[in-house]
């Protein structure tokens, strides 16, 4: 479930990324870049943003999960 979670995350964050560049892709493929070109950019890139978001996406939701796990609520 976490890992599940901290990929929607991800896959979100770079989704939005992609859609508010859209503009700039469209400009880098103008001035000559091929679409192979653009999509290894846009890779490179996506790597260090993945792993920003991953990360701490992954960790957030461990922490509920194991204490569902263990029977713990939020009830005190």
């Amino acid at each position: 479930m976490a890992a599940f979670l901290g990929g929607f995350a991800a896959v979100n964050t770079l989704g939005m990324t992609v859609l508010d560049r859209r503009g700039e892709l469209g400009t880098v493929r103008l001035l000559g870049s091929t679409r192979r070109q653009v999509l290894h950019m846009a890779r490179r890139e996506a790597l260090p943003v993945a792993t920003a978001v991953l990360v701490p996406g992954t960790a957030a939701a461990t922490l509920p999960a194991r204490a569902a796990l263990r029977g713990e609520t939020l009830e005190r």
